[in-house]
């Protein structure tokens, strides 16, 4: 048990010092950001006073408008609360080209990682469509873009993902009122086959396709939706061990990246998350997962994320 807080503890130093720089640009408290954020890591980072915060009952049956099937959000919450992730849904077909629409249009000078690894320089570049995307990220032999979204006013991302079904159920899993909501949007290319198995480990590493799992907030939970079809784990399917959101081994309480061989021998289940574009499903990252290598197609995605508390962990993130 020392050994493991001697880690946490490492590990919240390490990132407060890595963050502070980079947040200097949008947080409005130097000292209010360090306690935050290393009362998160150190603290929170352990299941065992994460568990306190437990998930609540939704008072009532309220469900969404915006699947092709009826969700209750008490399932929703109960799936989260047991196994950190649920089954897959799908967005009406005029929804998704909503999110489409406002993920190309929000696009604010996005950071590119090229097949070395190395983080470029932003693109200021604008795309019609994601296929006009996919071949600029091929001509320029770049592997994943980041983009950290921008919610404006008239944003539909915002208005359909703020709305009470989906607000209610992030109250009652994340145990508070008060809440953080951001969103990612990242497109990745094929992996390159010219690469060394060192030179694809570290790749890898810096595009969270190794096992790994998430400290951003005391409690969180995302939803991820493909907006390119994910017909296989080589098209970049979404990884989660179920249940490690709430008991992990020892070894793997600490943020740090695990080999496949290592998880998948030490769980009994693992899902992986396939589906058409228009795919959606919530997971609780704090448990252990990856997103697979894209070996085939072209991979985009967005992660929209839930935090407990009004903490700015992003520049474009928002408070509710």
């Amino acid at each position: 048990m020392i050994k493991v807080f001697y880690k946490l503890l490492r590990d919240a130093y390490v990132t407060v010092k890595l963050q502070l720089n980079e947040s200097k640009s949008y947080r409005k408290s130097s000292i209010k950001y360090i306690y935050q954020l290393f009362i998160i890591r150190f603290i929170f980072g352990h299941p065992k006073f994460r568990n306190l915060i437990k998930a609540k009952k939704i008072n009532s049956d309220i469900m969404s408008k915006d699947f092709l099937l009826n969700i209750k959000a008490q399932d929703v919450v109960n799936k989260l609360d047991i196994d950190g992730c649920t089954n897959t849904f799908t967005l009406k077909k005029n929804i998704l080209q909503n999110i489409k629409d406002e993920a190309l249009q929000n696009l604010n000078s996005p950071k590119p990682f090229s097949f070395d690894g190395k983080l470029n320089l932003p693109i200021e570049q604008k795309f019609i469509n994601l296929e006009e995307l996919q071949n600029f990220l091929i001509q320029e032999n770049m592997y994943v873009l980041k983009n950290d979204m921008s919610f404006r006013d008239n944003s539909k991302i915002k208005e359909i993902f703020t709305d009470k079904f989906f607000i209610d159920l992030a109250e009652n899993y994340l145990g508070s009122k008060k809440m953080t909501f951001s969103g990612t949007f990242f497109a990745t290319n094929n992996i390159s086959n010219n690469l060394n198995y060192n030179d694809k480990k570290s790749l890898k590493s810096k595009t969270a396709q190794l096992y790994h799992c998430d400290v951003n907030f005391k409690k969180f939970f995302k939803i991820i939706i493909y907006l390119s079809d994910v017909k296989s784990e080589m098209d970049g399917a979404h990884v989660y061990i179920p249940g490690s959101h709430s008991q992990k081994h020892t070894r793997h309480i600490v943020t740090d990246r695990f080999s496949d061989e290592d998880v998948e021998k030490s769980y009994k289940r693992k899902n992986v998350y396939i589906g058409d574009a228009g795919t959606l499903f919530f997971v609780d990252n704090f448990g252990i997962h990856k997103g697979s290598t894209v070996e085939n197609n072209f991979r985009t995605a967005i992660l929209l994320e839930y935090g407990r508390g009004h903490f700015q962990n992003s520049k474009n993130a928002i408070f509710i």
